[in-house]
Parts: structure tokens; C-alpha cells; sequence
């Protein structure tokens, strides 16, 4: 299981992005912080239907998408409940 955090640079959604990747390793959860704008998060964007960033996507060992937060930013509780399921 994988969490994007698809963010644009140099934005307050970075810097969240990044404070919630610090949060997230404390409990263990694996993620990639992914530049929304490049090739691999406009891919990721594509096949999730991302519509707004920041967003926080979590995928199963599949590819499938299990969680998708892209209207509101979740906690780092949200995302762990949802990871460790």
C-alpha cells in the first residue's frame, strides 16, 4: 500500500505536504511526495481523477484506489486509520 501527496511547488500546499509527510512517518505509513506538475503526478492525477491540489491519494498493492482526499486535507490519523485497515 503507497499514499501520493501530489502538491505544487513552492505553495503553502507544499510546505503542508511535507509536514504531513513527517507526521505520516511517525506512524509508519509509507508515502511518495510527488510534484503534482510532473510527468509522474500528472499521471497519478490522470488515473486517480485528482481534481484539486494538495491531494492525498492512498493505493492498495494493486494500484487501486482505496482513499482519495482531494476537497479537504485529511490528518495523518485519517490517513494511518485508512492505511492499516
Amino acid at each position: 500500500m503507497v499514499t501520493y501527496i501530489l502538491f505544487n511547488r513552492n505553495t503553502e500546499g507544499e510546505r503542508q505536504s511535507q509536514q504531513l509527510g513527517k507526521e505520516l512517518d511517525l506512524r509508519k505509513v509509507e508515502y511518495e511526495l510527488i510534484d503534482a506538475d510532473s510527468a509522474q503526478g500528472i499521471s497519478i492525477a490522470e488515473m486517480y481523477d485528482v481534481l484539486a491540489r494538495p491531494a492525498v491519494v492512498l493505493a492498495g498493492p494493486n494500484g487501486a484506489e482505496i482513499q482519495k482526499w482531494d476537497h479537504y486535507w485529511p490528518s495523518a490519523s485519517d490517513i494511518a486509520y485508512q492505511y492499516f485497515l
